[in-house]
């Protein structure tokens, strides 16, 4: 009988042990596919032209002024809700948009447009070159 219980603890460490190993692996792959990613984004703005980072900058700083204005805007719950980090991104941001005021909801709304506008104004400069690394650095985050 003992030796059955040895045997039974001998392979259940051992399982605990490959899955341990496992889950490490997995978050070193994730790990190692964001830093690719961060290499191949600073590549491709590398080849952009001073109009172009201006650009990409602005686009940059509008996002973060926009968010901060939003965010300003948001209420105990809604900031409660934002915050809550047991629920996975897109459900918390679903909930919390379900919650706009429509005061809100066109602020975001505006946002988005501006946002887009902006985007596109960046896009319409790259040439295909810049597309492709743009596009290969995405690429890169979709996988991680």
């Amino acid at each position: 009988m003992k030796l059955h219980k040895l045997i039974w603890t001998l392979l259940t460490s051992f399982l605990i042990t490959i899955n341990f190993c496992f889950g490490q692996e997995i978050k070193n792959e994730f790990n190692t596919n964001k830093k690719f990613r961060a290499e191949a984004r600073k590549e491709a703005i590398k080849t952009l032209t001073e109009e172009q980072k201006t650009v990409f900058n602005a686009h940059k700083a509008l996002l973060k002024e926009n968010r901060k204005k939003l965010k300003s805007l948001l209420d105990q719950k809604q900031l409660a809700i934002l915050k809550d980090k047991t629920i996975p991104k897109r459900e918390r941001m679903k909930s919390l948009r379900n919650t706009f005021t429509d005061e809100q909801k066109a602020i975001f709304k505006a946002n988005r447009i501006a946002a887009k506008k902006s985007k596109e104004k960046f896009r319409a400069s790259l040439t295909e070159e810049q597309k492709a690394l743009f596009k290969n650095a995405r690429k890169i985050s979709k996988k991680g």
